[in-house]
């Protein structure tokens, strides 16, 4: 028999209400920053929810010969990146590092410079999607640095995985068009792009990215059925004011 799941103390709830409280307010604020991603990542780390998002990725062979594995990909440079072959993943990811002056390895800052010890499935698989993040953004064509573009790259993940957390970011995303109404087109098309996109593609959490980056990123999305977001149209494309265009955000909620 399965063991029998233990319920939330007083002292758990209490903690996971505080955390979630944090999200929101930074979320107001600052909708992509990293005190936003890791507030709600660790409110809901204690919930059937965040358990139903393991069991189901492991599903996949993949992932969970992986997750056994506790792989981990190697450590690499902007500078590495940028010397693969124009169009490979690395290339394209190294350039999009150098031109955010982003941090390839930006989950040091919560987990430090040691590679990480998983006690349990739910924290090597929460750490894999985080080291992917930025990964999966090259791969789908979601833009980094605007926020619409973040929402669809986790509805892509929230379709993918499951998880809890890209679930909560979608409906929070939604809930900030309330305030910023202006986003409206820009969001749907990118969330319902992330949502099909998706379900349509091979796992992501199951690939070893790390040690084919000289592989173009055109043949990762064949092989994973993945398509560039940019190539996939909706109707009223074409009618949506260029006004809509959100302005750019700094992009640290991976």
């Amino acid at each position: 028999m399965p063991p029998r799941e233990r319920r939330l103390r007083p002292s758990d709830w209490a903690r996971q209400l505080v955390l979630s409280a944090k999200g929101a307010y930074h979320f107001a604020l600052h909708p992509t920053s990293r005190a936003t991603f890791t507030a709600f990542s660790e409110a809901i780390v204690r919930f059937r929810a965040n358990r139903d998002f393991v069991t189901f990725v492991l599903e996949d062979p993949d992932v969970a010969r992986l997750c056994r594995e506790r792989y981990v990909g190697r450590r690499y440079t902007r500078e590495e990146l940028l010397a693969y072959p124009p169009g490979s993943l690395g290339q394209e990811l190294g350039a999009a590092m150098k031109e955010n002056d982003f941090d390839p390895h930006f989950y040091r800052g919560f987990y430090g410079d040691a590679v990480p010890e998983f006690k349990t499935d739910e924290e090597y698989l929460r750490f894999r999607v985080r080291q992917l993040h930025d990964i999966a953004h090259v791969l789908t064509g979601f833009a980094m640095t605007e926020f619409p573009g973040e929402l669809g790259m986790q509805a892509f993940l929230a379709a993918q995985t499951r998880r809890p957390f890209s679930i909560g970011l979608v409906g929070f995303g939604m809930l900030r068009i309330i305030l910023v109404p202006q986003e409206l087109p820009r969001t749907l098309h990118e969330v319902a792009k992330g949502f099909a996109m998706g379900y349509a593609a091979r796992q992501l959490l199951g690939q070893r990215f790390e040690e084919q980056f000289a592989k173009p990123v055109a043949q990762w999305r064949l092989e994973l059925g993945l398509v560039d977001s940019k190539a996939v149209a909706f109707a009223d494309d074409a009618r949506a004011p260029a006004a809509a265009r959100p302005r750019e955000v700094a992009h640290t909620a991976r």
